[in-house]
C-alpha cells in the first residue's frame, strides 16, 4: 500500500467505518448495553480484518492495525459470551484508545463524508441523534440493535421484517421447524408494528425458546461463534431450568473451545488464548455441578422405585 491506489482507498475507507463503529461500541459499552456493544464491536472487528485483508503485510501500520484488529475481535468475543450478562472486565481490558497510525489512515480515506462520519461519531457522545429518513431503512440492511429493530417495526411491512426475522435466526443460529412456518408468519406479524411491535429482546426469546425454532449449527462457520453460540444456549437453558440440555450444550461448547484452544491461529494472541481458557474453565465448573445433580436426582428416582 504505497499509494492512493484502489487497495490503499478500500483500506483507508473500512478503517474509518470501524473507527465510526467502535466509537459507538465502546458508548455502549460503558453504558452497560452489553448485547449491542458486543455487536457493534463485532461490526468493528469484521471491517478491520477486511482493511487488514487490504493492507499487505510490509506497510509499517500494518502490525498496529493487526493488533488494534485482535483487540477489537477479543472485546466483541467477550462481551458475546456474557450473553447479555454484566461485564466483570472494562472496555480499557481489552481496547485502549484507537492508535494515532489508524486515525490518520482514516483521514486519508478518499472521502470527506466517510471522515465526517467518523468525526460525527466521535463527538456525538450526549448529542441527540438526527431524524433518520425511513426510505434508506430496509430489513436487509438494519443493524441486529434495538435501535434497528425500532426502525424496521416503524416501516410496519410484513416484508422488510421477514428479512429482519431472518436475519436475526442466522445471528443466533436458528431455523424454523418443519411445522413453524404458520407459527413464524403470526410471530412475524405481531413485531412488524402492526400488533405490539415489543422489542428485538423479547423477539430474539420468543424465537430461541419457541417449540418450532430449531438449533442450527453450520459446521463451516467460524468456531469461534459457533463456541461463543453453544455457550449462549447453554446459559440461557441454565437459566430457565432446563438443566440436561444445558449441560449437553456446555460440553458442546467446551468442545468447541478445545478446538480453537488448541489449533485456531487467533489462540496465537496470549489474550485471546488466556480468555478461552478462562471460557473452558467456567463452563467445564458449571457442567460438572450439572452433571453431579443430574446423577444425584437419578439416585433418587432409583432409590424411591
Amino acid at each position: 500500500m504505497s499509494g492512493p491506489g484502489p487497495d490503499f482507498a478500500r483500506c483507508c475507507w473500512l478503517i474509518a467505518e470501524a473507527i465510526g463503529l467502535e466509537v459507538q461500541a465502546a458508548t455502549k459499552d460503558r453504558l452497560s448495553s452489553i448485547a449491542e456493544a458486543a455487536e457493534q464491536h463485532r461490526l468493528a472487528a469484521a471491517k478491520l480484518a477486511h482493511a487488514l485483508e487490504a493492507c499487505p503485510r510490509e506497510h509499517p501500520d500494518w502490525l498496529v492495525l493487526e493488533d488494534y484488529t485482535q483487540c477489537v475481535s477479543t472485546r466483541a468475543v467477550y462481551l458475546a459470551s456474557l450473553g447479555g450478562g454484566p461485564a466483570a472486565l472494562p472496555l480499557e481490558d481489552h481496547v485502549s484508545e484507537v492508535p494515532t497510525e489508524l486515525v490518520q489512515l482514516a483521514a486519508a480515506a478518499p472521502s470527506r463524508e466517510v471522515v465526517s462520519m467518523v468525526c460525527s461519531a466521535t463527538l456525538a457522545t450526549t448529542e441527540a441523534a438526527p431524524l433518520i429518513d425511513l426510505s434508506s431503512v430496509s430489513g436487509k440492511s438494519a443493524a441486529l440493535t434495538e435501535e434497528g429493530y425500532r426502525l424496521v417495526a416503524a416501516l410496519k411491512s410484513v416484508e422488510d421484517m421477514r428479512c429482519y426475522v431472518a436475519r436475526v435466526l442466522e445471528a443466533d443460529w436458528r431455523r424454523v421447524g418443519p411445522s413453524g412456518a404458520t407459527a413464524l408468519d403470526d410471530l412475524i406479524r405481531r413485531f412488524s408494528g402492526i400488533g405490539p411491535s415489543g422489542s428485538l429482546e423479547v423477539l430474539r426469546s420468543d424465537l430461541r425458546f419457541a417449540p418450532w425454532i430449531e438449533l442450527n449449527l453450520d459446521p463451516s462457520k467460524d468456531r469461534m461463534d459457533v463456541a461463543v453460540a453453544l455457550e449462549k444456549e447453554a446459559r440461557e437453558l441454565d437459566e430457565r431450568g432446563r438443566y440436561a440440555e444445558a449441560l449437553q450444550m456446555y460440553t458442546r461448547a467446551v468442545l468447541v473451545f478445545q478446538l480453537l484452544f488448541k489449533f485456531d491461529a487467533r489462540s496465537k494472541n496470549p489474550k485471546i488464548k488466556d480468555m478461552i481458557g478462562k471460557r473452558m474453565e467456567e463452563l467445564t465448573s458449571r457442567a460438572e455441578v450439572l452433571g453431579a445433580e443430574a446423577v444425584l436426582a437419578i439416585s433418587k428416582v432409583a432409590d424411591v422405585s
